[in-house]
């Protein structure tokens, strides 16, 4: 019945949600919100549109919604279905913005003629790798780039690295996720901090023995713990939160992806011009060149 479908349910549940940025993870936390919203207004817990991790190049909203449907339903549905898809047209033109993901944006802003559905699934296939579009950041980069910032809590840390684990998962299949490689540039950036050393002195040992049998280059082995491991083992152990600043060797890399979340409180930088809005890359790919060892001898090194 068209009259319980609950649009004021779904305009609340749209209400919050940004696409926050342009990475993967950002754009499937904007999607699922969409889908949810869908459920809560049609007041059904039911499944009509797959997870993010389902979605697929050839994904399409109407067949989805009017599977099934026949007779005299199908002009009631219908009817359902053009009002969704109005609500969904203004939740994108609103809420997808040049200044958090211009990526996104741009897409939008040149089709923003085409009506709420076909707009989504644009969307979806321009930007989302599970639905065909090319990948555009070099996480191999960003994970070499890695850095815990001074006055960085490591709690921060943390969720920067996760944030990279998840791009990670949502554009690679788990066997080709290099997580031995991030866990280990985890855990060598934390032990730049001499304050943290002692907490974790018996994961350092575990990662060179590990690296020194398998290396790191073959992503199906699996790393000897995880990202997860090494923050419970400093939170167990009631470890300092924020090492000491002048401890850490100077801050040299930007790196937009993993700043999307919740920025740490950084020094003023000596070069202002490094820092400048107007000097930063546009592009998520574009960092500052840093010369830095790589590949799993030089982590060895330096966690010895």
């Amino acid at each position: 019945d068209a009259k319980r479908i609950r649009y004021d349910a779904m305009a609340s549940t749209l209400k919050e949600s940004k696409l926050l940025s342009d990475s993967q993870q950002h754009l499937k936390e904007f999607y699922t919100t969409i889908a949810k919203s869908v459920v809560f207004a049609l007041g059904k817990d039911i499944v009509l549109f797959p997870s993010f991790q389902h979605l697929h190049r050839n994904i399409n909203f109407h067949s989805l919604f009017f599977h099934g449907v026949h007779g005299p339903s199908y002009k009631t549905s219908d009817v359902v279905f053009q009002r969704l898809g109005a609500t969904i047209h203004q939740h994108l033109i609103t809420n997808i913005t040049e200044d958090k993901a211009p990526r996104a944006a741009l897409h939008i802003v040149t089709h923003n003629t085409l009506e709420g559905w076909p707009l989504l699934q644009l969307l979806l296939c321009k930007r989302a790798v599970v639905c065909g579009a090319c990948p555009d950041v070099d996480l191999d980069q960003l994970r070499t780039n890695l850095q815990l910032f001074d006055n960085e809590s490591y709690s921060n840390f943390y969720i920067r690295a996760m944030d990279l684990k998840n791009e990670y998962s949502l554009t690679h299949h788990p066997s080709q996720i290099p997580m031995t490689k991030l866990v280990a540039t985890f855990l060598k950036e934390l032990s730049r901090a001499p304050v943290y050393v002692p907490y974790l002195t018996h994961s350092k040992v575990l990662m060179m023995k590990h690296l020194q049998q398998h290396g790191d280059t073959d992503p199906s082995i699996a790393s000897p713990f995880s990202l997860e491991d090494i923050y419970n083992i400093l939170e167990g152990m009631n470890a300092p939160s924020v090492p000491v600043a002048s401890s850490l060797t100077p801050y040299v890399a930007v790196n937009p992806l993993l700043l999307q979340r919740a920025p740490p409180t950084v020094p003023p930088p000596t070069d202002p011009r490094s820092h400048h809005p107007s000097s930063l890359p546009s592009s998520l790919t574009q960092l500052i060149n840093v010369q830095r060892p790589t590949g799993h001898q030089a982590v060895m090194s330096a966690l010895e």
